[in-house]
This record gives structure tokens, sequence and C-alpha cells, in this order.
């Protein structure tokens, strides 16, 4: 902010004197204030509408005062647009400068480009920079002084800071919608161009680092733009490119900065124009005009045009030359590929060649030893490209290939699909657990059925994930169903086709570790059941909200890494209050992408337990591509028994529920036709009217009435001579 002070005497605004600024000219009161000599103005409210550099007729905007009171103003003076640039002297044969500067030799003829046509546009000239702009203190270094804004869009700018040994500092801004902030903020920021009305359809376009250098192009008729340099990562070039490539863009030319970090800047962009297949030539500063100083770039030279043209002829000799070779990026991501492959392998010994916790980090270090910026998600892909690839996995089925694809698609007939994932959903303590660790004991001792549903094939291996119940509650469990046992000495053991599991105690999360362990275990276990008791606990550490579609990552990435090896997933899921008794699919907690990512969803509920609370009979349902199941169950000490028919029990709930609803009218009508019908007498409308007081006279109203307990479930209906008559469904 600008300080609030000023030398020398100051007028005040008043009637006959208006504030000097076009939209204020404020004259009812004092509130403005000006320097007698005309060099500031103190205008009465801070201004957030506008950025520093925003001019107003003659007077131009420097920022609001440092106690929020003023927006402050000075003189908007004209200057020459672009900055001094010196003359480059090409060294001598002799190693010194030539002694004649103003001697310079005559200029070589432009090349003529044919084949590789850049984007033009009406010269536009560059943002002029600010004469004795306003001193502040920027990150701790003081002094330093606003030279440019630079607009990058209309909630997005830039600010160049001159600091006093000579240095650069660029401060991004944003508007949040009511403010302007000092940080980048949360919107992505574009490509800097001002020329967005110009199409670059079938076109090349030229890259430089910095806005100064874009506009310089700009000035000589180019389309230009360069990256912000605040936020210059991969992954958001990448999705400029992108916008780049959507508009028709031929191609890059990037000019690259003659230091290091110009380099560095120049593969990070190669890198990105690979991922979204955008052809791109990067051309070296020094080798478009020898001897430029360090650092240098097109603000360093005479001619722009002149400079554009070489770099133009030098990218297109560039792309004349053979391709020998894949490029040294794919061979780099090869080397990486084949080291996932190798830390993923095993020893003579059995044991990993890189523990799968550890995986991720020689991953990342591996990357950078390679001069590869990758993100996480993309380490992670790497991961799990090397894990299918080793399992034998293609990318895609094609007509010359044999396709393995088994008839057997249950595991268990109608409630868990083999190799494929499956959410079991319930209320907490009803019996998810239970329901699974008993189905397995039952198949693992020769059970051919479990709950009248057929158990397809053999027992597979097991392995439970199981962070929600601690070591000895999940022992108990076992024990309880012939899958573990106590030994003499106090200690526990597996038993059966568990093969593994992880309790509260061996804390496991579906973080890239977890699920580099997951899948090492999938490929020792192929064709296994692995068991996930709950999402909810085996995520509680990665910071996702159950309201976010974000909330089923962990469970797709789960899927992910047992597929590849036919493993059959089954997730354990608290449903929510509210959602009882809308289907199974609904009753899952949180957002509804959760319950969407599975191919199987088993929803366990109470049946009548709110009437009674010794009905401790348990509903099971199932939604998912398949016919649908429904199946009434209890729980004893030997584990689930089936209770009758479901399909019998629900539809006498429902008439149940049904009448309890009606109105007295429509019940009193309802107990009328069953008194009838014990006499095994049909109701008509003229019976209503003669029996039921709500009805004297009333035919129509008695006909509609009866025909809605119909329509209800309650009566059905039968022509007969000269009636409709009807009785109860029961």
């Amino acid at each position: 902010m600008s300080p609030h002070n000023h030398s020398g005497r100051t007028i005040r605004s008043g009637r006959g004197r208006p504030c000097p600024i076009d939209d204020c000219r404020r004259e009812k009161d004092g509130d403005c204030s000006w320097t007698a000599d005309g060099e500031q103005v103190f205008c009465h409210h801070a201004r957030h509408d506008i950025k520093p550099g925003h001019v107003i007729g003659d007077w131009a905007f420097t920022g609001n005062t440092e106690d929020g009171r003023c927006a402050h103003f000075v003189p908007h003076r004209e200057r020459n647009n672009r900055p001094h640039r010196r003359t480059i002297v090409t060294p001598s044969s002799k190693g010194f400068s030539d002694p004649n500067p103003d001697q310079k030799p005559a200029k070589q003829e432009r090349p003529s480009i044919t084949q590789l046509e850049l984007a033009r546009c009406t010269p536009i000239d560059p943002t002029p920079f600010i004469e004795d702009g306003c001193i502040r203190t920027i990150r701790g270094v003081e002094n330093c002084q606003l030279v440019c804004t630079w607009n990058h869009s209309d909630f997005q700018y830039v600010e160049r800071w001159n600091e006093p040994d000579g240095g650069k500092t660029f401060m991004p801004h944003h508007h949040n919608g009511i403010c302007w902030k000092n940080v980048s903020g949360e919107k992505p920021w574009r490509v800097y161009r001002r020329t967005w009305d110009t199409s670059i359809r079938g076109l090349w376009i030229i890259e430089f680092e910095g806005e100064k250098c874009t506009e310089i192009a700009e000035s000589a008729g180019y389309v230009a733009i360069s990256q912000p340099g605040h936020i210059h990562s991969v992954g958001l070039i990448v999705d400029r490119y992108s916008e780049l490539v959507e508009m028709g863009c031929a191609g890059i030319i990037y000019v690259t900065d003659n230091d290091e970090t110009g380099e560095r800047k120049a593969q990070q962009c190669s890198e990105a124009a690979v991922q979204v297949s955008l052809p791109f030539v990067a051309v070296r500063a020094a080798a478009i005009s020898p001897g430029i100083k360090s650092k240098g770039s097109i603000d360093d030279v005479d001619d722009p045009s002149d400079f554009i043209a070489r770099a133009q002829q030098l990218a297109l000799d560039e792309l004349g030359k053979p391709q020998t070779s894949k490029g040294r990026l794919w061979e780099d991501l090869e080397k990486l590929h084949e080291e996932a492959k190798r830390l993923m392998g095993m020893n003579p010994d059995g044991s990993f060649v890189c523990p799968p916790q550890d995986r991720y980090i020689e991953l990342r270090e591996f990357a950078k030893d390679l001069g590869l910026h990758l993100y996480p998600d993309e380490i992670r892909r790497v991961v799990q490209e090397a894990r299918a690839a080793l399992a034998g996995s293609v990318e895609m089925l094609t007509q010359g290939m044999e396709i393995d694809a088994p008839e057997e698609t249950w595991l268990w007939q109608g409630v868990l699909m083999k190799a494929d994932s499956n959410m079991l959903i319930s209320l907490p303590k009803v019996g998810k657990t239970t329901l699974l660790i008993a189905m397995i004991a039952a198949w693992w001792n020769g059970a051919q059925s479990y709950l009248g549903q057929p158990l397809v094939g053999t027992c597979p291996p097991v392995v439970i994930v199981g962070p929600d119940m601690s070591r000895i509650r999940w022992m108990k469990l076992l024990n309880r169903f012939g899958l573990a046992e106590r030994s003499s000495t106090g200690k526990w053991k597996l038993l059966g086709p568990i093969k593994g599991l992880f309790s509260k105690s061996e804390s496991i999360q579906l973080d890239d570790a977890g699920l580099a362990r997951i899948g090492d275990l999938a490929s020792a276990n192929p064709g296994g059941l692995f068991l996930f008791d709950s999402y909810t606990k085996l995520t509680s550490k990665l910071g996702l909200k159950e309201s976010a579609n974000t909330y089923a990552g962990p469970a797709e990435d789960v899927q992910e890494v047992c597929a590849p090896h036919s493993i059959t997933v089954v997730v354990l899921h608290h449903s929510g209050h509210s959602r009882q008794g809308e289907g199974a699919v609904a009753a899952s907690r949180g957002s509804t992408a959760l319950p969407a990512a599975f191919s199987q969803v088993i929803n366990l509920t109470w049946f009548k337990r709110k009437e009674s609370k010794t009905d401790k009979r348990v509903l099971l349902e199932t939604e998912g591509r398949e016919e649908d199941l429904q199946l009434l169950i209890l729980q004893n000490l030997g584990g689930w028994t089936l209770e009758g028919d479901a399909s019998e029990q629900l539809e006498a709930l429902f008439k149940q529920e049904q009448e309890d609803k009606l109105s007295d009218a429509m019940a009193d009508v309802l107990e009328l036709c069953r008194e009838r019908w014990r006499e095994f007498k049909r109701t008509t409308r003229k019976d209503v009217v003669q029996h039921c007081d709500s009805f004297k006279d009333k035919d129509r109203k008695a006909l509609r009435t009866l025909r809605s307990l119909e329509g209800k479930g309650l009566l059905e209906s039968k022509a007969e001579a000269t009636e409709i008559a009807f009785k109860p469904t029961e």
C-alpha cells in the first residue's frame, strides 16, 4: 500500500474545487485532497475495483494508502514503451570485442520460411513501464520500486518490482470476488497472451520466458505466449498446452533464455508438450543471436522481427533432421518403467527387492536422477502400469487375441460377484463382518451353499484388511468359526483359508504404501477373496470428505491393483440412518459416487426392529449388474440361518405400512370389506353407502375409495352382473 504522507501544502475538495479524479469529482465536502504541486491526489475512499497502473484521465492509480482510507494517484506520463536495448557486439575471432561497434557488418538476408508458418497478429505496443513507481518493502527487501503491471485476465495480474541491487521480484495478484489478494489464488492461470481473438488454427506460435519478451514479439506482429513464472510446473503447463491444442495450434517454437534456468524451463515445457502430442522445438537464444549476454533473449536485440525469423529457420532445420530414436524423454520413461518392475520383483530368498512402503520414494528419486519432474499421481500411475505388466495384463483386447472370459460370474450366487468389486453396507452392529466370516468358514468346511445360495467352486485364499477391529476381537471372531486357534502358550494362529490379517494394531491405509502392500498380496494370492473392513477406517487419514466425489478414489485404486490378479474385493461400509429403506445403493453413507464404483452392492437392514426390539431378523438385499436378491436371515451363535420367504414377508410389511397410512374413512371401508368376506360376500359401492356413515348418498365417492384401496394392494375387484365387487387381498 502507498504511505499516506506527503510534503508541502495540500488543497481540500469543496464547492468549486472538485476532486481531480474523473470518476469521483467530489466537491460537497473536503474528504479528497491533493498537493499544491499537483504530483499526488488522495481520493476519499480506497479503490478495490482497479489495479495499480490503471489510468483515469490524467491520473495513474498506484494503490491504496497503508491505513486503507484513501486511493493514491500520481500524474500519468507517457514514455517510450520499449525498454532501452543495447547493441549486441559479437566477439571477434581474436576473442576481443569489436573495437568499432558502430561499424556493423551488413545484416544477413532473412531466411525464407515456407514449411513452418508462425501465427501473425496486428502489432501491439508493449505495456508501458512505470516511471517513478511507488517504493515498498517486498518480501523482506526494502526500497523495491514498481516497474510494470501485466494483466493476465480480468481477475489476475502480475507486478514487476526492481530491487536496489538490480534483482527483480514478480508479485502475482488475484481477485477473490471481493478484493485483490497478493497471491496466485485457486483459479488456473492461462499462458500470458494478449491475442486471444487471433486464430492460431494450423499455425505455430512462439514462446518466450516472461511477459516482457512476449509483448516485444507481439509488437513485431507475432502471436506469442509465456508461462506464468510463479506456477511453472509440468502438470500446469500440460493444462495450458491442452487449451492451445483445442484451438488448433500446430506447434510451439520455444526460445530458451541463455542460462541454466532457461534450459530447465524448456525441458519442463517439452515434457508437457509430449503429454498433449503438441509439436515442440526448443531453440537457444545464443544460437539465434551469437554473443548474446547471459540470461539474454529477444529483449536484448535490436531487431525483434529478425530475431524471430532466425528462430523460425533454426526450428525448421531441427524439424528437418531425421529422427533416429524415440527421443530422450521417451527413453527415460521406459527406464522408469523398467525400474518400477525391478523394485516390485523378488529376491532369490523370497524377500522383496524393495519394501512396498519404500517403492514410491525410490522411484521418485530415480525419476529425479533422470531429470523427470513427476507428480505423485504420475508416480502412482507408473507403479500401477508396472504391476499390471508383471501380471500379464494387456491395454486392450484385439481381434488377434484368444480372450479368456470365464462363465462363472459369482463367488456366492446372487450375493458376491467373482473377481469383481462388491460393497457390503449396513448400520453398525447389524452383522456385516460376522456374515462374511460365517460364510467363509462354512465354505472351507465343505458346504456347497450358504443361506440357500450356492457357493461356486472351492474356497479361495482369504486376506482380511480390517483396521476396524482390534487384534483380539478378530481372533475371537475367527476362533468362533474355527478359522483361528489359541495355542498352549496363549498365542493365536490363523487357520484354513485365512492367509493374512491386518487389524487395528497393524495399521494400514489406502494410500500409496497400503496399495503397494495390497498389490503384492494380490500377486501372491491370485483369485483370492479380499475383505476390507471398514472403508471409513481405511481412508480416515487421507483427508477425504464423505460428501465429495473424490471419496470413491481409494476404492477405485484398490480395484485397479487387484484386477490383474482376479481378486474378489468386498468392502464393508456403514450406512446412514436417514437413508434406511431406500435400497442398497441409496443406503450408503456419503457421496453416491462410492457405491457407483462397485459392481455389486449388498445391504443389511433390521427387518422389524422398530416395531419389536426382540425381532432380530435382518433383510439382505442386493443391487448390481445382475438380478437383485432379497433374503430374510437371522443371526445365532452358529452363524446365520434363512428365515422364511423374504418376498412374502416384504409384501405383508408393505401392506401393513399402507394400511397404517389410511384415513379413518378408508379404514372403515377396508374393515367392512373384511367383515363381509368372512361370510364370503364381496363388497360393492352400494354396500359402502349403506353401512358407512361417511358415504351416505355418495356413490361416486364410495367407488373411488374402493378403487383407491385396490391401488394400494389391499383389495382386488371382480366385475359382476351389474356392479364391480371387491374383496380383501389376504
